[in-house]
């Protein structure tokens, strides 16, 4: 049970959201650091206390700016992505649509060669046939 709570927070603080959970969290406890030694009048280390405070909340600002930065980027690639992929389905589909249509029209035409060959060589052997009867 232990071995799976040290397996469970081990992951955690480990993970990017578990890192910045626990560097907010020592955030916090350098903020009440600095009250505390300011209230025991120990002024040069709640200096340094606050100090460390500060540059963490600035890290942390440029850190958050940051990442509003590249998801925007993420969002705008994706998005572009997207418009890319539909104008290349857009050219498939048209692509297909005149294949099937070059294919209809050499099928109408040899459809329409085959039947005018069949109508004259039916009326060529019905000559033929109605003249051996005659005969």
């Amino acid at each position: 049970m232990i071995q799976l709570a040290f397996r469970s927070a081990m992951t955690f603080a480990f993970s990017v959201f578990g890192r910045t959970v626990i560097a907010l969290g020592a955030l916090v406890v350098l903020l009440f650091a600095t009250t505390v030694l300011i209230d025991l009048k120990m002024l040069i280390s709640a200096t340094l206390a606050a100090v460390l405070s500060v540059v963490s909340l600035v890290v942390f600002a440029f850190q958050y700016r940051r990442q509003l930065i590249a998801k925007r980027r993420r969002a705008k690639l994706r998005e572009e992505a997207a418009t890319r992929r539909a104008a290349a389905a857009e050219a498939r589909s048209e692509r297909m649509e005149r294949a099937k249509a070059a294919v209809t029209e050499t099928v109408r035409g040899m459809t329409a060669g085959a039947a005018d060959t069949a109508k004259t060589s039916f009326a060529g052997a019905r000559e033929r046939v109605q003249g051996w009867r005659r005969t």
